[in-house]
Order: structure tokens, then C-alpha cells, then sequence
């Protein structure tokens, strides 16, 4: 409400939303499916988002008439497994990360070569630095993204065959600890396997990055990119 403070409008609207979300709050924490969800060990639902609210589904392109392909979908979060689902890729089921990524991040880059072999490709969303971006936590994120590091890729890497893949390691926006929220900064992005040949870039990061051949590209580019580069 920063800056409405004195619109009257504005106010009375924040003042219904809080109470919707409070009432609705009481009623999924007694609702007998919550109760049930709990006694099997499920989450509960017991808060209704109203941010980017909707009564519908979005209507998306379908990746495999846009581009052919079969995807699966490694994804914590439910925006992820939504936007997954709506273009059209299958969720394969994985556990929650949480902090816990010494015994998770493995698990995930395990499952990678056998669900290769269902899939023509996999979109594998890893949570994990955007929270403590949030939060302004910078050493935690940075911990996470060298957990990130050495947990999955170090694992990943051990169990692929680059020259049979087609691999981009980015991220789907920036969330500085500084600002506690995501920005509109450049991310970085590297591809390699596929008999791809090595740029001058030894390290990953945006300054890195930023000196790479691809030189900057926006989001609707990537999957051809990596397309072009499969053959």
C-alpha cells in the first residue's frame, strides 16, 4: 500500500482483500480435506493467493506443436508446474529440496539420464537462491548456489554423455539480495555438450557471461538456439 496511503479506495480495497485472506484462512485450516491431506502426511492448502489472481487458465502454445518436442518437468514450486502443464509438459514427481540439498540435489541429477531417455528434453527448475534472495540473505544464497554446484552439477555431470546432449545452464531472472526482489538484470547463460566447441569464458556469472560469444539474448531465443545447436 506504500504510496495509496491516503487514496480511500485504495485502502478499503486492501482492508477487503486482508480480510478475504484471513476468513478463507480459518476455513481451509477446518476444512475436513485439509484434515485428511494432514493425517496422510499431505500439506495442507491453507492460504488463497490473491496476487495475479485469475478465474481461468492461461491459454499457451503447446511445446510440442510449437517445437515437436516431448518435455518433462523437474519443479518445485507451483508456478512452475503450471506454466509446465499449460505449454504441455509432463511433471515428473521429485522431492522437495527445502535446505536439505547435500541428499536432494543428487537425487534430482540421478533422475535426469533415465527420464532422458522418456523425454525429447527436460525443463529442471531448481528453486533454491531465489528465496534467499528474497529474503536479503546474500551468504545463504551464495551457499545455495555453490550447493547447486557441487550437489547436482557435480553429479549431473558424471552421469551425462555430453556429446549426446544439448545442455543450457541460465535462470529465469535475477532476485538480488539487495533489492529482497526480482530485477530486470541480465542472467547468465551457457550451452555446451553437443560437440559444441569451448568459448573464452572459464568462469559462470553475469560478468562473466556478459563477455561470452552468445552475446545477449532474450528468452523467446533460447529454445531454438538449443534446436539449432541439437541438429
Amino acid at each position: 500500500m506504500k504510496g495509496y496511503e491516503k487514496d480511500r479506495k485504495a485502502v478499503e480495497a486492501a482492508k477487503l482483500t486482508n480480510e478475504f485472506i484471513e476468513k478463507s484462512a480459518a476455513v481451509l485450516e477446518a476444512s475436513a480435506v485439509n484434515k485428511a491431506r494432514l493425517a496422510a502426511g499431505k500439506m495442507p492448502g491453507n492460504l488463497v493467493l490473491t496476487r495475479d489472481a485469475g478465474d481461468r487458465l492461461p491459454t499457451m502454445p503447446s511445446m510440442k506443436k510449437a517445437f515437436g518436442l516431448r518435455l518433462g518437468c523437474f519443479a518445485e514450486m507451483p508456478v512452475e508446474r503450471g506454466i509446465a502443464i499449460a505449454t504441455g509438459m509432463d511433471i515428473v514427481e521429485m522431492p522437495m529440496s527445502g535446505d536439505n540439498w547435500a541428499e536432494v540435489y543428487p537425487v534430482w541429477a540421478k533422475a535426469v539420464v533415465p527420464n532422458l531417455a522418456r523425454y525429447d528434453g527436460l525443463y529442471v527448475h531448481i528453486k533454491g537462491p531465489d528465496i534467499p534472495g528474497h529474503d536479503g540473505k546474500a551468504a545463504k544464497k551464495l551457499a545455495c548456489i555453490e550447493a547447486i554446484d557441487r550437489y547436482f552439477f557435480g553429479t549431473l555431470l558424471g552421469e551425462l554423455k555430453l556429446e549426446d546432449v544439448v545442455l543450457a545452464v541460465t535462470a529465469d531472472h535475477a532476485t538480488p539480495a539487495v533489492l529482497k526482489a526480482h530485477s530486470d538484470d541480465p542472467v547468465p547463460l551457457i550451452i555446451l555438450g553437443g560437440g559444441i566447441t569451448g568459448g573464452e569464458v572459464e568462469t559462470f556469472g553475469e560478468t562473466a557471461c556478459s563477455k561470452g560469444s552468445l552475446g545477449e539474448m532474450v528468452g523467446t531465443q533460447l529454445l531454438p538456439k538449443l534446436l539449432e545447436l541439437a541438429g
